[in-house]
């Protein structure tokens, strides 16, 4: 809120906190609130409730554009997922029947028209390091990322890397958000000791061993498109391109 207030915008934020609303609160609803809404934007909100709900609905419904942070479901946190943006976004999607015109963050263009314009960032030469496929990867690839690399320390398992596989061999969408590369934490692609039980605890040991040694870890993703450019310095941190003995090598998921 304090950033649409800095950007000049006129913020109706906390009109409704109540945690109820009934059919009869609904119907009053409508006759005192504001007409005037030209938007409702839905984003993470620790103090969501159903009267807000309801509200942001009935601003839509009257013409409101629908804006929304990102579609992220939920964030690993502790011992599972904890909601995330994208959870209250469906939910409001669903109770005023229209979905979102704008998605601010990954995967959408706007966040890439605004990193190209705004930060001058040359994504022909970034690396795009994320835990969700159809967040983080798809927005690296949709941007023409020099490559992208899923970390597993995350939402994404590597069982959900290969069911994701076998789903883009019919889906278009999820072909175009395979990583070039998979590691098994930020540490490791950075060339640093990884002890998943420390770094991540909601990682078992099991899922431990299978981020280091399972077969399918080597599985070919289609990536023979994606080049590194000379002075991108992958190489020189990890070793010979050539060494597919190490799986968390640049080579070692090609």
């Amino acid at each position: 809120m304090k950033e649409l207030e800095e950007a000049g915008i006129d913020v109706e934020a906390g009109v409704y906190d109540s945690v109820k609303c009934s059919e009869r609160d609904w119907e009053e609803m409508d006759e005192w609130s504001d007409e005037n809404v030209g938007a409702v934007v839905v984003g993470s909100d620790s103090k969501f409730t159903f009267a807000k709900l309801a509200y942001a609905s009935l601003q839509i419904q009257r013409g409101a554009m629908f804006v929304a942070t990102n579609p992220d479901a939920g964030d690993l946190v502790g011992p599972g997922l904890y909601p995330g943006a994208g959870a209250l976004v469906n939910a409001v999607a669903t109770a005023c029947g229209k979905q979102p015109e704008i998605y601010c963050g990954k995967p959408s263009s706007f966040m890439l028209e605004l990193l190209k314009d705004h930060a001058n960032i040359d994504l022909s030469r970034t690396l795009v390091i994320g835990d969700r496929l159809d967040t983080d990867i798809a927005f690296g690839k949709a941007g023409n990322a020099a490559l992208t690399a899923l970390v597993l320390t995350g939402v994404t398992e590597i069982d959900d890397v290969n069911a994701w596989a076998e789903r883009a061999e019919t889906d278009p969408a999820a072909a175009a958000a395979l990583p070039d590369r998979i590691v098994g934490s930020l540490a490791e692609l950075c060339g640093l000791e990884f002890n998943p039980d420390e770094l991540c605890p909601s990682l078992h040991d099991s899922d431990a061993d299978v981020a280091r040694d399972e077969d399918d870890m080597l599985r070919a993703f289609p990536a023979e498109d994606a080049e590194t450019p000379e002075d991108f310095p992958l190489d020189e941190d990890y070793g010979d391109d050539d060494d597919a003995s190490n799986k968390f090598s640049p080579s070692g998921y090609m």
